[in-house]
């Protein structure tokens, strides 16, 4: 039986600690499994840096190569914002969609001529795309309200857990140690406006007045640039961080 051909694409190679990038490796390793697959990947990469390092790849580059291999019987690009290099072929198309933050709050991600650019095109692509693959049932509800794609060509994978990596250890953490009989409240991600921080330290003080023995620890990096100082200033405003009710377990 003739193989399918499928390029998968994967765009300008950053340092594979984003969770997309890790995503999208596991994924093409599952993909070469497949004996009815004949499957190649596609990036970009410059050691030279230079301004727009990634996007002059991903939107110069890698269509490029999309076009020239117009043998290929599918072409699949990793992630949403790789949608628009689909635009580059004319056979089957699919996209993995894994969220569509960007449309739902175009103001904190197109705030310039060329973002809300590059959003069209993504927007273009997704639409464009024959299959749209996504990891939740919110992320297809999502898909459909903010970008009109039709329910039956969007499909759910949901991610599973590499247990090579996530399993339970039995030891306790080295960056926070809990003191006897306290109550550890776990916050992993951001400082990004959409977070809704505000709520969670809001909510975390009136539990903290009916249950002293609570502590909230916040891992990640801010990703937003006054992240870190408003959500410090909110815990203090709210008398939190005074009492030690709010730890910040990673501070780069």
């Amino acid at each position: 039986m003739e193989k399918i051909r499928a390029l998968y694409v994967t765009g300008a190679k950053g340092n594979g600690l984003a969770a997309y990038e890790k995503y999208e490796n596991k994924l093409f390793e599952e993909l070469c499994k497949m004996p009815t697959l004949s499957i190649s990947e596609v990036s970009a990469s410059s050691p030279i840096k230079f301004p727009l390092h990634q996007h002059a790849l991903d939107y110069g580059v890698v269509p490029l190569k999309v076009r020239l291999s117009h043998f290929n019987d599918i072409v699949h690009a990793a992630h949403q914002g790789l949608s628009h290099v689909l635009l580059a072929h004319n056979k089957r198309r699919v996209v993995t969609c894994l969220d569509v933050i960007p449309f739902a709050f175009p103001h904190e991600y197109a705030d310039s001529w060329l973002k809300k650019k590059m959003l069209a095109l993504m927007a273009k692509g997704i639409r464009k795309a024959d299959a749209v693959i996504t990891i939740s049932d919110f992320s297809k509800l999502e898909i459909q309200k903010y970008l009109g794609v039709q329910a039956e060509r969007i499909f759910v994978a949901y991610p599973a857990v590499d247990h090579s990596i996530f399993k339970p250890t039995g030891a306790e953490s080295k960056l926070v140690k809990k003191k006897k009989g306290e109550k550890i409240v776990l916050y992993v991600g951001s400082e990004q406006p959409r977070k809704n921080l505000d709520v969670l330290l809001s909510a975390f003080a009136i539990a903290k007045m009916q249950a002293p023995n609570l502590r909230l620890v916040k891992v990640g990096k801010p990703q937003w640039k006054t992240g870190r100082q408003e959500f410090l200033a909110k815990a203090r405003q709210l008398g939190i961080l005074r009492m030690n009710g709010v730890v910040d377990a990673r501070r780069d």
